[in-house]
């Protein structure tokens, strides 16, 4: 694959010396862009989890035991972009932790077309490591050199994940993520199109410059210890998992740490007894336990934790009118156990906290 490197490397050499013989300069004006978002275990603004277009500042968890649980993703996109042959990026993490190996590996380029629709082999992206001790990495792609030369990649509409790396907090305190803006260096934010008879550099818009250094985009994670053995609300399920992305729903992510009744668990660690917490996790014993309360009315302020094994209604089987997207989003409970109770714990089933 050593080839295909090179050639990536000579494309680009080649392209930014034509750019520099036409004098290309630091775009001001708007036009094609770099910026950064976050997905994962990290909330910028909209809860944790949820993406946000473009986000300033982002909160994240630091777990001093084991801070690898609270990972999540920085994400690199190419913004209204025309068809183009190739990029170049520089991102400085500004102090977070990543793994290296993620440069190479995570790197997701949109899949490209040429002219007649069929589909470009990209070669696998330069990427290294260029300050180690500033947690910096370059990385850059290209469609494959060599005649015809109107290959080319294009975002939907003009919009590319370039890539996307794998972080987690070190400490505590605030760490500015920065998407450099250099053209036209070969490492920094620039597109360029080998298509086009000048090979011309096509600039990104510097949007700020911080200590002499063009950038691209910023974007500021603030990292907060968080105990991981916290459990806000006593629904069975720690607050740092609840604050993991829906996709991990099954371990209690995409809930509220502090709204109890998005967990539909019939036990406390003490079974139907009263106890401190619901035990997290949903079994066809609790699919049973709703089921066969099915039809109880009663007072829907009873204390959900306190002892629920005698006969009749309780707010641990009971729960109110849906108010999110996802079927655990749900009020508390309501005084009656109806059929949706019923689908809504079987909808949860599975679900395991521990």
């Amino acid at each position: 694959m050593w080839w295909r490197k090179l050639t990536l490397v000579l494309m680009v050499v080649v392209a930014v010396g034509l750019g520099w013989a036409q004098g290309a300069t630091p775009a001001q004006a708007a036009g094609p862009s770099q910026s950064l978002s976050t997905t994962g275990h990290v909330d910028c603004g909209a809860g944790f989890g949820v993406p946000v277009a473009k986000p300033e500042k982002c909160f994240a968890i630091f777990v001093p035991a084991a801070p690898e649980v609270a990972e999540f993703q920085i994400v690199l996109h190419g913004n209204d972009v025309p068809a183009i042959s190739g990029f170049g990026a520089e991102v400085l993490f500004g102090g977070l932790t990543y793994n290296s190996e993620d440069c190479a590996n995570t790197v997701d380029v949109t899949v490209p077309f040429d002219a007649g629709g069929n589909i470009i082999q990209l070669p696998p992206p330069i990427c290294t490591i260029g300050k180690p001790d500033e947690n910096t990495v370059q990385l850059g792609a290209g469609t494959l050199v060599g005649p015809p030369f109107n290959v080319a990649f294009t975002g939907s509409p003009g919009d590319l994940q370039l890539a996307h790396f794998n972080v987690h907090c070190p400490g505590e305190g605030q760490f500015k993520v920065v998407a450099t803006a250099n053209p036209p260096s070969p490492f920094g934010a620039i597109f360029f199109d080998v298509g086009n008879p000048g090979g011309n550099i096509i600039p990104v818009t510097k949007v700020q410059d911080q200590g002499g250094v063009d950038v691209a985009d910023s974007l500021l994670i603030d990292c907060i210890f968080q105990d991981p053995t916290l459990d806000s609300d006593h629904d069975g399920c720690r607050d740092v998992t609840e604050q993991q992305p829906k996709a991990d729903a099954i371990t209690g992510g995409g809930r509220n740490p502090s709204h109890f009744w998005d967990v539909f668990d019939t036990e406390t660690e003490n079974g139907l007894n009263a106890g401190t917490t619901l035990a997290g996790t949903v079994t066809i014993s609790d699919i049973f336990t709703v089921a066969g309360h099915f039809g109880d009315t009663g007072d829907p302020g009873i204390d959900p934790l306190s002892d629920a094994s005698g006969a009749g209604y309780h707010t641990r089987f009971d729960r109110g009118d849906l108010i999110g997207p996802h079927n655990w989003n749900r009020a508390p409970a309501d005084g009656a156990v109806t059929i949706e109770d019923i689908v809504a714990v079987a909808s949860q089933f599975g679900l395991n906290c521990s």
